[in-house]
């Protein structure tokens, strides 16, 4: 672990890079808008899952409905 000039651990980070996702040309801005956003949760749940190896999992009243 590295430390600071203080003694204090200093913090890691990771970056992920995950490949792009894109519009489909034969559907319509709002169709496009809900693919992408659930392309994009389904693809950082993958990463959390991965990364903690546990479920990811809300601690709100409602639900994500994908």
């Amino acid at each position: 672990d590295s430390l600071d000039s203080d003694g204090f651990k200093l913090p890691v980070h990771t970056i992920h890079f995950l490949s792009p996702i894109y519009p489909d040309k034969n559907l319509t801005d709002k169709e496009n808008v809900e693919k992408l956003r659930k392309e994009n949760y389904l693809a950082w749940k993958k990463v959390y899952e991965e990364t903690y190896k546990e479920e990811l999992t809300y601690n709100t009243k409602g639900e994500i409905k994908i």
